[in-house]
């Protein structure tokens, strides 16, 4: 695997990434740097989420690699019937995207961002064995 042109830290780490959900933004069963989550804004960006109610259809984890959206729906924004709705999308159309209702944002966990791609894997049954560097 080759290293990134980049200098590392603590706060970076390089993950394999198998769903098919991100391949338009990552290519499946790539290898990736990632780089911590360090907060602002975060509609509209693609992040390593963590929530105990997440079972990514590809993965069945808690854990998943998606746009993050969030929305308010229901009664009227500033009502006291309002509701926030999350929604995590895929960058591939063909996946779908998870759903999380009535969510605070404080119980998903944003981990990380995607920083560079530093490689493919050509053939399947090398990408099997998943190594965290940190």
């Amino acid at each position: 695997m080759p290293l990134p042109n980049r200098r590392l830290s603590p706060a970076t780490f390089v993950a394999h990434v198998e769903p098919r959900s991100t391949e338009l933004l990552i290519p499946d069963l790539s290898w990736s740097l990632f780089g911590r989550y360090t907060g602002g804004s975060r509609d509209g960006k693609v992040v390593l989420v963590q929530h105990h109610d997440i079972s990514d259809p590809e993965t069945g984890g808690s854990y998943t690699i998606k746009r993050y959206r969030r929305r308010a729906v229901g009664a009227g924004a500033g009502s006291e019937r309002e509701r926030a709705e999350t929604l995590l999308e895929p960058e591939n159309p063909q996946c779908r995207a998870i759903v999380l209702k009535d969510t605070d944002a404080e119980t998903i966990r944003l981990l990380a961002e995607p920083v560079e791609v530093l490689s493919t894997v050509s053939n399947a049954s090398d990408a099997r064995c998943s190594v965290y560097v940190g």
